[in-house]
């Protein structure tokens, strides 16, 4: 399934059963109206961090036990995954361009 916006995310979240979530972080083709986050901050900058948005914003619509897992290596911003990880316990990143293979291996970690 696929959502467009955090909307449509929140529709999907509601009406289905799901067990993991892949975002990416650049939204780089949304509208400008969709784009979730601080609306003080610049649109450019809001789709560039997008994924982060729409983590924290669903957090509360993952249903228990949902995977979830961003566009993004962590391994240089450990505090960022943590303060994500503070509303979305089993957050998880991927190198951005990872395989697919990656990403269903990370939505199925233990």
């Amino acid at each position: 399934m696929r959502a467009g916006d955090a909307g449509e995310a929140r529709s999907v979240l509601s009406r289905r059963r799901i067990d993991g979530v892949f975002l990416d972080v650049v939204f780089d083709r949304t509208p400008e109206p969709k784009l979730s986050g601080d609306r003080t901050r610049s649109p450019e900058q809001r789709a560039r961090q997008q994924g982060f948005y729409l983590v924290a914003e669903l957090a509360d619509a993952f249903p228990a036990g949902c995977r979830v897992v961003i566009a993004y290596d962590f391994a240089a911003e450990p505090g960022r995954l943590a303060a994500l990880r503070e509303k979305v316990p089993l957050l998880g990143g991927v190198e951005d361009g990872a395989p697919l293979s990656r990403v269903l291996e990370r939505l199925v970690a233990d």
